[in-house]
């Protein structure tokens, strides 16, 4: 019986031993869950029911936190991205108006025939902007020109001559019945005359004196310049 005793001390003794050892070399060494199984393969232990379980690495919490945000950070670079889109589509409208705005502008300018017989409807020029435009580059010539075209637009528009391209400034103003009206545009007549078929220039102060007679005229017929 004492023998006995002895025995089963001596074995509690062991089973305690190596159970502290596995404990040991679990926390030394922490490997993954088939290298273990290799290992556990490997090794045979008749004399203990203890079993080995591998500790395994929690994984950082940081790596997780950035797994969540990756959607978020993916949803915020798509609205950017979509933001981008959008701005370079209205740019590009924005662009091409500008563009289409230009062409529509420099056909309604386009220089006229140089021979008043040569124009086919004097209502379809657009002689203020064109009157600007010489202005802008200092051509007067041209300016009183486009003056004297006005006041042919004026007197057609009210009924007052009947234009057409074959006819004369004198035949218009045979046409005018009220005596004021025919003798201002005799006189603005001869100032288109001297300005556009004389042989001198037309300095800016002279423009001045002509235009103001034209402008005269233009304002006393209701038609804004």
């Amino acid at each position: 019986m004492r023998i006995q005793r002895i025995i089963y001390i001596i074995l509690i003794f062991c089973c305690f031993r190596q159970g502290v050892a596995q404990d040991i070399f679990v926390n030394k060494f922490e490997i993954s869950q088939d290298s273990f199984e290799v290992f556990k393969e490997q090794v045979s232990f008749p004399a203990t029911k203890t079993v080995l379980v591998p500790r395994v690495k929690p994984k950082p919490k940081a790596k997780e936190e950035l797994k969540e945000s990756a959607p978020q950070s993916s949803g915020a670079n798509g609205i950017v991205r979509y933001l981008i889109y959008a701005l370079v589509i209205l740019l590009s409208l924005f662009l091409i108006t500008i563009i289409f705005s230009k062409i529509k502008k420099d056909k309604e300018i386009n220089p006229i025939p140089t021979n008043l017989n040569e124009i086919e409807d004097i209502s379809e020029i657009n002689s203020e902007a064109l009157y600007e435009k010489a202005i802008r580059e200092s051509n007067y010539r041209l300016a009183i020109r486009m003056q004297f075209i006005k006041v042919l637009q004026i007197l057609s528009e009210n009924k007052i001559i009947f234009w057409q391209p074959n006819k004369t400034n004198r035949d218009y103003k045979n046409e005018i019945i009220d005596n004021n009206t025919r003798e201002s545009f005799e006189y603005l007549t001869l100032i288109y005359d001297l300005a556009w078929y004389g042989n001198k220039s037309v300095t800016p102060d002279v423009f001045e004196v002509y235009n103001a007679k034209f402008l005269t005229f233009i304002n006393n017929n209701n038609v804004r310049k």
